[in-house]
């Protein structure tokens, strides 16, 4: 079984970042977060997700069975991650499967939401009319 230092390590290294960068987003020492991913310190709940919104995963990333390289795919899109005095990091992101069924979806929704608020605002017509009589 992985550790969760060594899935941790995979996906930043997955994102093409360094430890001094991930370090740096979380405003500690290169040596503190090295530990981390050498399974050398006790890491806290909110630290870990500190971890998981520098590197852009979910958190329950972290303790998925799947191999992390491949939760993450391939490579197209550049973002952002902002360190400490203003620094940006360049890393890469990729969930064109993700995005595109998260799109699909909320296109859905927006259908279901314009023929509920049309049942609606009939249904207020029809209100309307029963208290005018």
């Amino acid at each position: 079984m992985t550790t969760l230092g060594k899935r941790i390590a995979k996906i930043r290294e997955a994102r093409g970042l360094k430890q001094e960068n991930v370090a740096e987003i979380l405003k500690i020492t290169t040596n503190s977060y090295a530990k981390i991913e050498r399974d050398e310190s006790d890491i806290s709940l909110s630290r870990l997700g500190e971890i998981a919104k520098a590197l852009e995963v979910d958190i329950k990333t972290f303790f998925e069975e799947k191999n992390p390289i491949i939760i993450l795919g391939d490579v197209r899109e550049n973002a952002q991650i902002n360190g400490k005095n203003g620094k940006q990091y360049n890393h890469t992101i990729k969930f064109d499967k993700e995005r595109q069924s998260y799109q699909n979806h909320i296109t859905d929704l927006q259908k279901q939401l314009e023929v509920l608020q049309k049942n609606n605002e009939n249904l207020q017509k029809i209100i309307d009319k029963l208290v005018d009589k």
